[in-house]
């Protein structure tokens, strides 16, 4: 609405419209829902937006119907440059103009009228050149603009405190809280700055020198609502970004942004911003509700345990600086397959490493297929000379595979002879965040997506007869960025998203022979995540990293398939250098395995890989110690 007309309207990345759709998704349930639910009473009311730039949710909320002139005075406060750029932009629309004047404003306004002074009055509509954080003189211009403290009202703060100072903050919370009688503040800002993606959002705006000056000290939605019961506010309850868009982003929405935007893929980064942001609101009137919080069902404090995993970083070469690609262990033998590399983007490299030195490449080969990105590799025979075979994957969301590709390897995991198989049977369909692993002289392929649809099949490949069959058995509502480990002729499956994108819980059990799939009846709480990785270590499936819904960063979690037992074990202080998503686990031994690679580009922040490697002690996991004994 305020955009430059001189200004390229280029198309936003899918990634950067889904960001967006995010925030509105929050203000729409939250600040907009409290303006709402007063215009439907029979009173008057105000709206105080606090930093509100070019925001035009009065302008929209206006032109729905929404905001009544004779019942609403709506107030934006921002700095004196911000303000007059907006009133000259305002002024200079007949449209904007008029809804806020009525026919008065159909012919428009001397521009005279908003350069005297530091505040405009259009109507019902005030503009105030002003720092929020200045209470006595934030008091003195409201109130010369006929701002009552006895009338409901809706206080709008979006982003516009995290970057003053906490003392400063708070005596504006203060302030709103002793003023007015009947308020219902919205604050909408970043939370959780100690974990991995919080490192990296902090860094992020501290390098644009506009530093975070209040989440150090309010890192989670209890400290942001112990934060307003201080102030003097009487009912409070803080969300995450990432809980509003669950209970308000329906089916439909989806689907449409599907239809929309049908290249996004990024899911891992908006699940992890929208668990780094947070809607906090508090009432100074108990007769009232928030409009849309309540409490988590699961959160860090049901699933962390007292122990920790204990990790180290290890330095590894620049090459190993990607994410989206798959791995095979040959002997004491690394091989990474393809992904997107931080410096040259997507490639279709089979690099070659020793695992004792991650910082020397032992060779390098570019292979013919393109489509290596969220691909899968599996090791099929190490004698006398390793064989292995890759699986779907995409060079681009609109380009991907349903190639099966079979890799020969000389002594020293060079790669002789590239071919792609040539299959009959049930053929599977393009796609990639699947997953594909051995079982016994077969291979087993389970969900993933493309750019069409998300994948609720299985299928099995007959290697030696290079033959297709897919099993009746389906998954309810397809799964995609999930795990797969085999044990004792049983496939589990943990985690993923489904078709609706929401994070699936829980772990299914494929029993390959019976081509039969179940839950599996687990005894405590399982972190539901994708993008993470899976490994069996005797009888026990370890998950390692992912993204989750309601907890910022999962850490090591072991089940103990005899008894079912789930135990959460958290990664202390994982450290911006490693990454543990969307990268490839690689078992080592009995008790120890590595993280490798990971991460990905988010629309907000930037890329971020993973530059280290991250060696997991397991030997400390209860779990685990039986198989060392």
């Amino acid at each position: 609405m305020f955009a430059s007309s001189s200004r390229s309207r280029t198309r936003r990345s899918p990634a950067v419209n889904q960001g967006y759709l995010c925030r509105a998704v929050a203000t729409e349930n939250s600040f907009e829902r409290a303006i709402i639910n007063l215009a439907m009473t029979e009173r008057d009311y105000q709206v105080l937006s606090c930093g509100a730039g070019f925001d035009t949710a009065f302008f929209r909320l206006k032109n729905m119907g929404i905001i009544d002139a004779t019942r609403c005075r709506y107030f934006e406060v921002d700095f004196q440059q911000v303000i007059t750029a907006k009133a000259k932009a305002i002024l200079g629309n007949q449209a904007l103009t008029w809804l806020c004047l009525g026919d008065a404003g159909r012919d428009g306004i001397s521009p005279s009228y908003y350069k005297c002074g530091t505040s405009v009055r259009l109507g019902q509509y005030s503009l105030i050149g002003c720092d929020v954080t200045d209470t006595e003189d934030l008091a003195r211009k409201l109130f010369s603009h006929d701002f009552r403290t006895d009338m409901p009202t809706v206080v709008f703060c979006e982003c516009s405190l995290t970057y003053t100072e906490c003392r400063r903050a708070n005596l504006f919370y203060r302030w709103v809280a002793a003023s007015l009688t009947d308020c219902h503040l919205v604050v909408y800002e970043q939370i959780e700055p100690n974990d991995r993606f919080g490192k990296i959002m902090k860094r992020h705006f501290s390098e644009r020198s506009t530093p975070l000056l209040n989440v150090d000290y309010f890192p989670t939605l209890l400290d942001q609502e112990r934060r307003l019961a201080s102030a003097g506010f009487l009912g409070v309850r803080a969300v995450s970004l990432g809980e509003l868009m669950r209970r308000h982003y329906g089916e439909s929405e989806r689907l449409r942004r599907r239809r929309l935007e049908p290249t996004f893929d990024e899911f891992e980064e908006v699940y992890q911003k929208c668990s780094h942001y947070s809607i906090l609101e508090g009432l100074t009137n108990l007769s009232k509700s928030p409009a849309c919080l309540r409490p988590l069902t699961v959160n860090d404090k049901d699933v962390k345990s007292s122990s920790s995993c204990l990790y180290r970083t290890r330095p590894c070469c620049d090459l190993l600086w990607r994410y989206g690609h798959s791995s095979v262990k040959v002997k004491d033998t690394l091989l990474i397959i393809g992904g997107i590399h931080l410096f040259s983007g997507r490639d279709n490299l089979l690099i070659t490493i020793h695992m004792d030195n991650l910082t020397q490449p032992q060779s390098t080969s570019v292979l013919e297929t393109k489509f290596t990105a969220y691909s899968t590799s599996c090791l099929w025979s190490e004698e006398p000379s390793a064989v292995i075979y890759c699986f779907g994957g995409r060079a681009s969301p609109s380009e991907s595979s349903s190639a099966l590709i079979k890799i020969d390897l000389d002594s020293c995991g060079h790669p002789t002879k590239e071919e792609k198989v040539i299959c009959t049977g049930d053929l599977p369909s393009k796609r990639w965040r699947h997953t594909m692993n051995k079982v016994d002289r077969n291979f087993v392929v389970v969900g993933g997506k493309n750019i069409d649809q998300v994948h609720d099949d299985l299928y099995i490949c007959h290697v030696e007869s290079r033959t297709w069959t897919k099993s009746d058995t389906k998954i309810s509502k397809g799964l995609h960025s999930h795990a797969a480990s085999m044990w004792r002729g049983h496939l589990l499956i943990s985690g993923g998203l489904d078709q609706d994108e929401n994070v699936v819980g829980g772990i299914f059990d494929f029993h390959v022979a019976l081509n039969r799939l179940q839950k599996l009846p687990l005894q405590g709480t399982l972190v539901p995540r994708f993008g993470h990785y899976s490994a069996m270590f005797g009888d026990s499936l370890v998950l390692v990293g992912g993204v989750a819904a309601h907890v910022t960063q999962p850490g090591v979690a072991v089940i103990d398939l005899p008894s079912m037992l789930v135990t959460e074990y958290q990664l202390v202080d994982l450290p911006r250098s490693v990454a543990t998503y969307n990268g490839s686990l690689v078992r080592e031994d009995e008790t120890t395995a590595y993280v490798v690679g990971g991460g990905g580009n988010c629309f907000s922040f930037g890329m971020h890989i993973g530059h280290q490697s991250l060696e997991l002690a397991l030997d400390n996991i209860s779990h685990l110690k039986e198989i060392q004994g």
